[in-house]
């Protein structure tokens, strides 16, 4: 049995070899290898961080945080609960006017929620 530092040797997992963002790598480092060998560096709750055996090269992949963020305490302040922007009131278009353009390029797919006071 191999280790590398205290981990295991393994074969990458055939999901990351075929990945679109590994394929250069893939291709021009690794010459269309079908196996590429590892070992495993770290490896948290939604972090895998892979040492290709033999090569200069890191290979680290995230996967989707699980956690219901409805659910955590705290995580939705109940002082906020003006919806953005269909809640605002007269003296508060100004805000609209600023942010409808550059809210879907700074915060895709966010909801923005504004206190029940007046901005």
């Amino acid at each position: 049995e191999f280790t590398l530092q205290n981990h295991k040797m393994m074969l990458l997992d055939p999901t990351i070899m075929k990945h679109k963002d590994f394929q250069h790598t893939r291709e021009t480092v690794l010459a269309d290898a079908t196996d590429v060998a590892c070992a495993e560096v770290v490896h948290t709750t939604n972090r895998y961080h892979w040492r290709l055996v033999g090569q200069r090269y890191d290979v680290m992949s995230w996967a989707p945080d699980k956690r219901n963020y409805h659910d955590i305490k705290g995580a939705l302040n109940r002082d906020y609960t003006r919806k953005f922007p269909t809640s605002l009131r007269p003296g508060e278009t100004w805000i609209a006017e600023v942010l409808l353009e550059k809210l879907p390029l700074i915060l895709p797919e966010v909801t923005l929620f504004m206190s029940a006071n007046d901005m």
